[in-house]
């Protein structure tokens, strides 16, 4: 959605050279970033395993090798279950990743006053809503755990995708019974990741913009003015 956006930025009529530069720079910014994207197993489950994308936007190939991925991830969670050598501190690791507590349903903070929804994010929900493609498939019945896996997977990929707005991890807390195993994997996947060292000194900024004389800036303001902060070097702003 970003390159779709960047794209279509940039098909307009003549803009002030220096917005253009930004949109240009930022293209090529997006597109070194995301470029090898797919090759990060740890990224492509997380998407598939994300009941509001699922297989809308990987190739059946892609999908094949995602869904093998998955197998091969239940068995090394098997293998380190009964390996003796494992450490304790890396079984109270695994105990509380894989604890029963998938979720709670919270609600997401407001951008702002006013209930404008998100250009991407609208434009996305009608990406994922333009095709079903939520076509059958069939599988022998066995009672390994492969085909139980395999059984389940089958089952989440013909379920119809969430809506955009609604909450994943609501949706497997509501469906874990069913999709035991792959429950299990999804609340891995799904988790929230370590924070990194730019988002930090975003907060770090954004706590220097809300100071008491400052205390009812709407957010939606406050974060423009850390976009022009961090980006000025782009419009060749000085200050």
């Amino acid at each position: 959605m970003l390159g779709k956006k960047l794209d279509d930025y940039l098909t307009r009529p003549q803009d002030s050279d220096p917005i253009r530069v930004a949109v240009t720079t930022l293209k090529t910014e997006v597109s070194a970033k995301f470029s090898l994207l797919e090759e990060n197993n740890l990224y492509v489950i997380a998407t598939y395993l994300d009941p509001r994308y699922k297989h809308k936007f990987f190739t059946p190939v892609t999908e094949e090798n995602i869904k093998d991925d998955i197998l091969k991830i239940r068995t090394n969670i098997e293998n380190d279950v009964s390996n003796s050598q494992i450490s304790p501190n890396f079984k109270a690791a695994k105990k509380m990743k894989m604890g029963d507590s998938l979720v709670k349903d919270t609600e997401q903070p407001g951008t702002s006053g006013t209930a404008r929804k998100p250009c991407l994010k609208s434009d996305l929900a009608m990406m994922l809503d333009s095709s079903s493609e939520d076509e059958s498939q069939e599988i022998s019945e066995n009672g390994s755990p492969d085909a139980v896996l395999k059984k389940e997977l089958l089952s989440y990929r013909n379920k119809a995708r969430l809506n955009i707005n609604e909450n994943p991890l609501k949706w497997w807390s509501v469906n874990r019974t069913e999709l035991k195993i792959l429950s299990g994997i999804a609340r891995r996947f799904l988790s929230p990741p370590p924070a990194s060292v730019p988002s930090e000194q975003l907060f770090s900024s954004a706590g220097l913009i809300y100071e008491p004389l400052r205390n009812r800036l709407e957010s939606e303001k406050a974060a423009i003015l850390l976009f022009i902060k961090y980006n000025s070097t782009i419009f060749k702003f000085s200050y």
